[in-house]
């Protein structure tokens, strides 16, 4: 099995643009970064500084070195808690949503490789908050939120919260669940207590209130992601009986506090071990890996063929089938062709054409090998044409030569279904058995049977 990926599921980011972006839409907390030395900065938010910022937590080109470093393949993108604005009106909070939301997607389609993205909601608001979810999933291609750990105050089992929880679950949305305005914060000013005790803390006040409260149960598709080590909430599971994914870091790279920093005092960047890396279920695509071909067909002429295939892949890949009439060189979508079994009717006119299965999604793609049908020339009784159908087409040509005998002008050979020398109701009768029930071609045959033996004396030969 392939080594999986390392994903650093928690990475914040303010870039210079989406700084100048937010101070134009929403002035009353513009922003400013000044340089303090050895590569970090002061970023200043509404007033408040938030220090040390390294130069990767604005600078792109700076974080895929860091990345590199890291030995992490990729980062899910996420906005800094410094811009959830809570606290601010509504709509402004919105409006930030939105610059920071289409920068988070814009990095994302720059880097497809490097970055997922999830985006960030006026959470204050939860009406508009579920909109802008389903805007950043649907439009965005973003694969979920960050929200705080609580809501000014409010915790993440309040039922204004409905709306929002409603859309994550219909989308399996991965939801980062990050503390912010953290309970007991007076006691903490001091030895950096504020994310050491702080932030885990709230951590896990949101992991218990989801689970008492009942939200993990109701919305069993969203994919909890619990920063800051989850709290202590891992050492409390055979007390929550938690349901959620409890997965995370006390520090982590791109921080407002010492890159790389944990509890046992590492500065080092992280390296790629199993602890690190981090199975964000739905909120990862998965390219499309083909787990069953089609299977080649040897058939009758007039049989129903069916080839069927399958993939893997997250999300679900769309599946179109093709056919090739020239022993590979190319192929043609297949109109309507698009469920995982392809079925039709075999004619000679098929005979040696190969058909394949395309799987897509917006990972990638994957190819079935392909299937070949082999169309034996024995026709279906009744098929005079040998188009794999028996219909008023094969009727009308034994009318065409009825009454002949082989020699005669007119006879056709192909209306001798019987193979007696002579076109009579006998081949008529044949392929009219063939028919459908009900086809009017029967009466055809009948009104042409009684017609000619009234004349003929030979019409039952």
């Amino acid at each position: 099995m392939p080594n999986p990926l390392a994903i650093d599921a928690h990475a914040h980011i303010c870039t210079e643009e989406t700084m100048k972006l937010l101070n134009k839409e929403t002035p009353k907390i513009a922003s400013s970064l000044k340089e303090i030395g050895q590569g970090n900065y002061e970023w200043t938010v509404a007033g408040v500084p938030y220090r040390p910022l390294p130069l990767g937590g604005f600078d792109i080109e700076q974080r895929l070195k860091d990345m590199k470093a890291s030995d992490v393949d990729m980062q899910v993108l996420s906005n800094t808690p410094q811009t959830f604005l809570y606290n601010q009106d509504a709509g402004m909070t919105t409006a930030a949503c939105v610059v920071q939301n289409d920068q988070i997607a814009k990095h994302v389609r720059d880097y497809p490789r490097s970055f997922y993205g999830i985006a960030t909601l006026p959470m204050q608001a939860p009406k508009a908050a579920a909109d802008e979810l389903e805007r950043a999933i649907s439009k965005l291609n973003l694969k979920g939120m960050q929200i705080g750990s609580n809501i000014n105050g409010k915790n993440l089992d309040e039922p204004e919260f409905e709306p929002v929880w409603q859309v994550a679950n219909q989308h399996n949305a991965f939801c980062m669940v990050h503390p912010n305005n953290v309970a007991g914060i007076e006691r903490m000013r001091n030895y950096y207590l504020n994310n050491l005790i702080g932030n885990p803390l709230d951590t896990t006040i949101a992991a218990a209130c989801l689970v008492f409260g009942g939200v993990i149960e109701r919305y069993p598709n969203i994919r909890f992601y619990m920063v800051h080590g989850g709290g202590f909430t891992p050492w409390q599971t055979n007390t929550t009986a938690t349901q959620a994914t409890y997965i995370g870091t006390t520090g982590h790279i791109y921080g407002f506090y010492s890159t790389a920093t944990d509890l046992v005092g590492n500065s080092e960047p992280p390296k790629k071990t199993a602890e690190a890396t981090i199975k964000l279920g739905g909120a990862v695509d998965v390219a499309p890996a083909v787990t069953a071909n089609p299977v080649s067909a040897n058939v009758n002429i007039g049989a129903t063929v069916s080839f069927s295939a399958a993939s893997s892949g997250t999300p679900t890949p769309t599946i179109q089938w093709q056919v090739s009439t020239n022993l590979g060189s190319t192929y043609a979508n297949i109109t309507g062709a698009t469920a995982t079994t392809y079925t039709f009717t075999a004619a000679t006119s098929l005979n040696g054409n190969l058909y394949r299965a395309v799987f897509t999604n917006s990972a990638g793609t994957a190819t079935t090998s392909a299937a070949k049908i082999t169309v034996a020339a024995t026709a279906l009784p009744g098929d005079v044409n040998s188009d794999g159908i028996v219909s008023c087409a094969d009727i009308r040509i034994v009318i065409a030569s009825f009454g002949r005998k082989a020699g005669q002008a007119k006879f056709d050979a192909r209306a001798d279904v019987n193979h007696d020398g002579i076109v009579n109701v006998m081949d008529l009768r044949t392929v009219s058995k063939h028919l459908r029930p009900g086809s009017r071609c029967r009466e055809l045959g009948r009104r042409h049977f009684k017609k000619k033996t009234s004349t003929r004396d030979d019409a039952r030969h």
